[in-house]
């Protein structure tokens, strides 16, 4: 082959190489050649298909609400307003003791009618005064005492000294008034003193000590009692 026969058939060569690979840079920024993933479409949403019968949906709507109508008629009411509660009032419980039994029967009383009339004494006890109720302690000395009535209510005081000690003073009352079932609890004082209340019923007993300088006490009772009529 003669050198011009060979120079043609080598540019007819690069030709076709060079026209191949303008071809292939096309096809790749067309996105057209073969084996590459093409763009998806977007995805368009379908929506279901509406019922052939309208009569469907209005009967599905309504047979969802007759099941909430039910679901009321079956239920329970609505709670009354609180204001209607608390305008309610319950019946008081029957009296009974903290174990559950009948209550007890009332107590006798411890005074009777006729009371004693009003009237007062210093140093001595004054006529009606109820020495079995409110006896003075050993060895006393009775400053004054008295008894008021009205009704069939009576109130009895008594003030007095003895020789013995404040807490004996105590302990005598406490051993006196419960043999007539009285309870006795602390009960307040003004400063250098003590007192204890008894109480029975209605019936109501306040004993205040105060030590002297001797070694003795002075002390006081007011006692309340009632009379059935």
């Amino acid at each position: 082959m003669t050198a011009p026969s060979s120079r043609r058939s080598m540019v007819a060569i690069l030709a076709t190489l060079g026209l191949a690979l303008v071809i292939i840079i096309v096809a790749s920024v067309l996105n057209i050649l073969p084996g590459a993933d093409t763009a998806s479409p977007n995805p368009v949403s379908v929506s279901p298909p509406a019922p052939s019968n309208p009569d469907a949906a209005t009967g599905s709507e309504a047979g969802s609400g007759s099941e909430t109508n039910d679901d009321v008629k079956e239920g329970t009411a609505p709670a009354p307003d609180a204001t209607e509660q608390a305008t309610e009032v319950l019946p008081a419980p029957e009296e009974t003791s903290p174990l559950g039994l009948p209550p007890s029967p009332p107590l006798p009383d411890l005074v009777t009618l006729p009371l004693p009339p009003t009237a007062s004494e210093t140093g001595a006890l004054v006529a009606g005064y109820p020495a079995n109720l409110i006896p003075p302690t050993t060895d006393a000395t009775v400053t004054s005492s008295s008894v008021a009535s009205a009704d069939n209510r009576l109130q009895v005081t008594l003030a007095a000294s003895t020789p013995m000690t404040s807490d004996a003073v105590l302990e005598f009352y406490r051993v006196a008034f419960a043999a007539n079932d009285f309870v006795d609890s602390v009960a307040p004082a003004a400063s250098g003193s003590s007192a204890l209340l008894f109480t029975r019923g209605t019936d109501t007993l306040m004993l205040t000590v105060t030590p002297t300088p001797g070694g003795g006490t002075d002390y006081s009772v007011f006692g309340a009692f009632t009379a059935t009529k």
